[in-house]
Order: C-alpha cells, then structure tokens, then sequence
C-alpha cells in the first residue's frame, strides 16, 4: 500500500514537472497566445506609414508608355472562338473549338485576325471587352497573307483600333501585344522589335516581309495587334517559332500597311479568296 502511494506521488511529480519543462521551452508561444497577442492594427505590415501618405508611387516613362498604351487599346481587342467540324477516333463528326483574337477596324464591326483563327469554322463567336458573347459573320479570307475579316453588328462596337504606319518600324523600338493567350482574356506582354523583313513556311505557305519580336507571343495571341509606344497598330501577331510549341523569344507579325490593303481588298469585295458563311 505504501509503495502505491510513493508511486503514485512520483508519478504526479514527473507529470507536473514535465508539464513546466514544456510550459518553459514555449514560453514565447505561450505568452503570446495569453497575454501579448498583439491586434491586427499593431502588427507592422498593417500600419500605414507615415512617409507612404506622402510618397507617391514611382512610376518610369517606360511603365507609364505601357499603361496608356494598353488603357488606350484594349477595349478595340477581341477574344475569338470558333466551332469547327472534325473526327474523332471512330470517325464521327464532332464539334470542337478554337480560340484566337481579333481587333476592331472600323465603326460598322469589321474585325481583322488571321486566316488560320477562323479557318473551317462552322460559328464563330466574339466577346468583347465587356464580357458580352456576339455571333460573327466571317466576312472573307486571304490564305496568302493569312488574314481573315469578320464582322459584328455595328451597335456593339465601342472603340476601334488606330492603325499605324508599319514602313516607319524601327529594329529596337518598343513592341507590346494584347491578346488573348490560352483563353486569358486581354493579356498584355511587351518587348521590342527584333528584326524586319522575316521569311517563314507555315503549313506549306511562305509568309514575307514580317516583323520579328521577342514579345511572348503564345496559341490564342494570333490575329491580335502587335502595338507601338503611341499605341498604333503595326502588325498583326501571327506565328512563332518554337520547339516546345509555347513562347520561346521569337514572335512574327504581319506589318499593318499589308493588313490595311487586303482588309480593303476583302471588304469591298475584290479579293478573289472572298467566302461568306
């Protein structure tokens, strides 16, 4: 009996000095959670700094060039999807999709891309800038230059893009695309202008004189615009080169002045490629 009794006690002991040992060793934790837990007004990262009421924030000519240029332009760009035909394994016809983007050219809803966005589709659809979901009518194509007019009713046009001159291009002038990449509506990426006059085979056509840049360009930025630092059109994004198939530094872009003429050309109806759905 007494021997259960001095265990008992020693057992008692060695739990209530096990309990201090551990209440020592996190003291810091343990004040903090009892007695010092700061509010979340006293923590550092929530006071306002005196000097920030003050401070404006630093913005550089070449981020402020980039911010207006995309304020200016963005609301011209389009998301577009297309629904085409194709075979699955069984060798029935299925619906499937395509995205690509647009810009808007003109007040009464004409929209240039590429050729390649709009290729074989059975409907298209464009959302604008709102998120509001229009039909398209495709208007005509120029596989040549790989270029393609689309239209929208002239009431859901807004703003329009201002094209510029792609003659007066410089190597090593600033270069920004808004698109839409991977279905990510009016991404904006930026770079430069790396070269000129390119020559590239895309799908057994030759594609001149365009516009190379280092501008992240990636699937869903084709038919979108490559801009100026005045936020003026001049090109039209529409291939890259790439082993893994996304942005690897190499952009191309069809100058705006060829844009302008086959846009022309195909409106008014004297491009023999004209085709209607």
């Amino acid at each position: 009996m007494f021997f259960y009794e001095f265990m008992k006690r020693l057992f008692l002991l060695l739990l209530l000095l096990f309990g201090f040992s551990l209440l020592f060793n996190n003291w810091n934790q343990t004040e903090l959670h009892f007695w010092n837990s700061p509010s979340g007004q006293e923590l550092d990262f929530n006071r306002i700094s005196a000097n920030s009421k003050t401070h404006s924030i630093i913005v550089s000519p070449d981020e402020k060039i980039t911010t207006e240029v995309f304020q200016k332009s963005h609301k011209s760009v389009v998301n577009i999807v297309t629904t085409s035909l194709g075979m699955n394994y069984w060798r029935q016809l299925i619906p499937q999709q395509g995205q690509g983007t647009g810009f808007v050219i003109d007040r009464k809803g004409y929209i240039l891309t590429n050729h390649h966005v709009v290729d074989n589709a059975r409907k298209i659809s464009v959302t604008l800038v709102s998120g509001e979901k229009v039909d398209a009518l495709l208007i005509g194509i120029d596989p040549t230059s790989d270029l393609a007019i689309i239209k929208i009713p002239k009431r859901y046009v807004t703003h329009i893009a201002e094209l510029g001159d792609s003659d007066k291009i410089k190597v090593g002038q600033k270069a920004i695309a808004i698109g839409n990449p991977f279905g990510l509506s009016h991404t904006l990426t930026t770079g430069i202008v790396s070269a000129l006059k390119r020559e590239i085979q895309d799908k057994g056509a030759t594609l001149s004189d365009l516009i190379q840049t280092d501008t992240a360009i990636n699937p869903g930025n084709s038919g979108g615009p490559l801009l100026n630092s005045s936020g003026q059109v001049m090109g039209v994004n529409t291939a890259i080169f790439s082993i893994s198939g996304g942005y690897q530094g190499i952009g191309f872009a069809i100058p705006i002045n060829r844009a302008k003429t086959v846009a022309t050309q195909i409106i008014l109806g004297r491009n023999n490629q004209y085709t209607s759905l």
